[in-house]
C-alpha cells in the first residue's frame, strides 16, 4: 500500500499506512512464496519399480542410496544441486552443482558417489520419477 500511495505522489510512511489499515480492520495479503519445481514426472519413459516402497529403514551401509535435485537462488538466477545420500547413515556420498538440471547433473553426482564408496552389486538407487533419472544414460 505504501509503495502504491507513493507512486501516486502521496508522501506517507509505512508505519502510518499500517496504523490506518489496522484501525479500519484491513489487512494486506502476504506475497506468495515462489515454489519452483524440479520434478517433471509427466513423461512416457519407462520407470523402474519402487523397490523400497517407502521403507527407508536400512540395516547396513551401501544397501540403498536415495537421490534428489533441489534448486538454490544465486546472484545469476538459480543453481541446481543433485545429491545422493546413504540411507543407513544419512551421509552425503555424491553431489553435483550446476546451472542446469539435465541428466548430466545426476550422472555427475552418481559418478562421485560410486568413486567414493565403490558399492557391491545389489545397491538400490532410489529417486523420484523425473526425466533426468529415467533417461537412457
Amino acid at each position: 500500500m505504501t509503495a502504491a500511495l507513493r507512486k501516486q505522489g502521496v508522501l506517507v510512511n509505512h508505519k502510518r499506512v499500517a496504523r490506518i489499515m489496522r484501525a479500519e480492520g484491513l489487512q494486506g495479503l502476504p506475497r506468495r512464496r515462489f515454489r519452483g519445481s524440479t520434478t517433471d514426472s509427466a513423461h512416457a519413459r519407462p520407470v523402474a519399480p519402487n523397490v523400497l516402497a517407502r521403507d527407508f529403514s536400512v540395516q547396513a551401509p551401501n544397501v540403498a542410496w536415495v537421490g534428489d535435485i533441489t534448486y538454490l537462488p544465486v546472484a545469476s538466477g538459480w543453481a541446481y544441486l543433485a545429491v545422493l545420500i546413504v540411507l543407513f547413515s544419512r551421509k552425503v556420498v555424491g553431489w553435483a552443482l550446476d546451472e542446469h538440471m539435465r541428466t548430466e547433473l545426476c550422472l555427475t553426482a552418481l559418478r562421485r558417489a560410486l568413486a567414493a564408496r565403490q558399492p557391491s552389486v545389489g545397491l538400490v538407487h532410489h529417486f523420484d520419477r523425473s526425466a533426468q533419472y529415467v533417461s537412457a544414460e
